[in-house]
């Protein structure tokens, strides 16, 4: 996480977002949250739906985690 907070502050006011999407089962969102709001991690964090199951998830092919993407506007 030190290394993407660097990152996002490289790339800060550029065309790019940083975008965490937990893979979590809803039994674990609010220790998801919890951790979120401890940490602050770089980046926009969302909650995939769905877990494993979430569209993006399976339309990405995400298999395993941390998955790293790169998407353009």
């Amino acid at each position: 996480m030190p290394f993407l907070k660097k990152l996002e502050e490289q790339y800060k006011n550029r065309n790019i977002a940083f975008v965490g999407i937990s893979i979590d089962a809803e039994k674990s969102y609010e220790k998801w949250r919890s951790f979120i709001k401890d940490k602050t991690p770089a980046g926009i964090q969302i909650l995939a739906d769905n877990d494993w199951n979430s569209a993006f998830i399976k339309d990405y092919s995400v298999n395993s985690i941390p998955r790293f993407i790169l998407i353009n506007p």
